[in-house]
């Protein structure tokens, strides 16, 4: 895909009343992109004129040179300059996919990742989320790429709507729950990985604060927190919790306040009330 930005005959008649270094020179300060713009050269002509930017144009050739694809195609169509840019767009992204096992659902508002080896109960935690009045996005295999305002999960389309459960099989969430359980896009906000693990073991830090980290997806880094689970936990209740103490956090509010607190009284203990009442 040729990097740049498409530009249309009401754009290109800014530049032919002008010299072509001045006009270029204004062209690429409206965009701010040193790339390849296609124009046409005046609203009656046919013939499609190309600004190269040097270094953008080789970088170009040596990457399409690496693969069997044609230096430049011509096409007409009817669609107008923002239809065009979409789909050009769309077709950009989809070659920087990234994939990740898990099930992405939408919790409290936020898009949340739900990873963990496999058997450790994802899709059961799902379907108790779904319950509970949250969306389903993509289960086991959804794909992300890098969008305008952050990162965007997208459900693939062979597998929408549906939910593998160990047990059940593979359910239809929208017979199940009706359609406004399901949603096939939302911006990537937090990861929580689920893991078993042994709570007599469990540092203090861990116990107050939780685990957290980073899972780098498209290049960018998304929080990661890691949750133990264990036979009679509500697992659902603790994924909610951390969603929106999350949130509290984007919003600039202390939400692990509490477990600070609890650090600091175990850190300094109060002197025993050794009054006693009349």
């Amino acid at each position: 895909m040729l990097p740049g930005a498409l530009a249309g005959i009401a754009d290109s008649l800014y530049v032919v009343d002008v010299s072509v270094a001045t006009g270029l020179a204004r062209y690429y300060g409206i965009f701010h992109l040193p790339a390849l713009h296609l124009y046409r050269d005046g609203a009656f002509h046919a013939e499609v004129q190309c600004a190269l930017h040097a270094d953008t144009l080789r970088q170009t050739v040596a990457q399409l040179l690496q693969h069997p694809a044609p230096l430049a195609r011509f096409f007409h169509t009817p669609q107008n300059k923002t239809a065009v840019g979409i789909w050009l767009r769309t077709c950009r992204q989809a070659q920087n996919r990234t994939w990740q096992h898990g099930v992405f659902m939408e919790v409290a508002g936020s898009g949340v990742l739900i990873t963990g080896h496999s058997g450790i109960g994802k899709s059961e935690l799902a379907l108790e989320l779904l319950s509970r009045g949250h969306r389903l996005i993509a289960d086991d295999a959804p794909y992300f790429i890098q969008g305008r305002q952050g990162i965007e999960g997208y459900c693939p389309e062979n597998i929408r709507d549906l939910l593998e459960v160990r047990g059940l099989g593979i359910i239809n969430v929208r017979d199940l729950f009706g359609a406004n359980a399901l949603k096939y896009r939302k911006n990537l906000r937090l990861i929580i990985e689920l893991y078993t693990a042994d709570h007599k073991n469990l540092s203090a830090e861990s116990r107050l604060h939780g685990e957290r980290g980073q899972l780098i997806i498209c290049q960018q880094p998304i929080p990661l927190f890691r949750l133990p689970i264990a036979p009679g936990r509500n697992i659902a209740v603790f994924v909610e919790t951390v969603v929106r103490q999350h949130n509290l956090e984007r919003s600039g509010f202390a939400g692990s306040g509490l477990g600070e607190h609890e650090a600091e009284a175990s850190a300094h203990p109060s002197p025993p009330n050794n009054s006693h009442p009349l």
